[in-house]
This record gives structure tokens, C-alpha cells and sequence, in this order.
């Protein structure tokens, strides 16, 4: 129903999933870039290009999915990352 999905409630949750998700998920990304670099946070070291794009594709999915709303945009960008994004399935 209407009123569900513009209530306050129905908002807050989902951005707190979205925050909690994204700090769980930012937590493997960080000890994974330590296992690359030697350090969590290196400025003179680069990152794997592969690593650097998984990064983006996975915190763009994870907005999407606790999203109420959404322009087509977004989903035909989705859609293009959806191959790349099973190809590094065993990453």
C-alpha cells in the first residue's frame, strides 16, 4: 500500500539497512585492499583495476536494492554490470 511505502519508518529502515550494509561490506573491502598493499589505506601503492571496479559494482548493487525509488538510468547502468559482476562471482 501507498502509505507504507512513503512512511517515515519504511524510510529510516531502509537507510539504515543501506549505512549498516555498506559499513559491513567497506570493512572486507578495506582487509582486502590491506592484502594488497601491505595497508588499509595507501595512497602510493594501486589497487588491482579488477578490485577497484568490484568495489563500485558491489556498493552500487547494494543502493539499489535498498532503494524505494529509482530512475530507469539507474537500472539500464545495473543492467550493464550485471555480466562483469557474474564473471568475478569467484573473486
Amino acid at each position: 500500500p501507498e502509505a507504507i511505502f512513503v512512511s517515515k519508518p519504511l524510510s529510516l529502515l531502509l537507510l539504515g539497512l543501506h549505512i549498516g550494509c555498506l559499513v559491513f561490506f567497506a570493512r572486507k573491502w578495506m582487509a582486502s585492499a590491506k592484502e594488497q598493499t601491505g595497508r588499509y589505506l595507501h595512497i602510493h601503492r594501486r589497487l588491482s583495476p579488477a578490485y577497484v571496479v568490484h568495489t563500485m559494482f558491489v556498493s552500487n548493487y547494494i543502493g539499489i536494492c535498498f532503494s524505494r525509488t529509482l530512475h530507469y538510468q539507474f537500472y539500464s547502468w545495473y543492467f550493464h554490470m550485471l555480466p562483469l559482476m557474474a564473471w568475478m562471482i569467484d573473486d
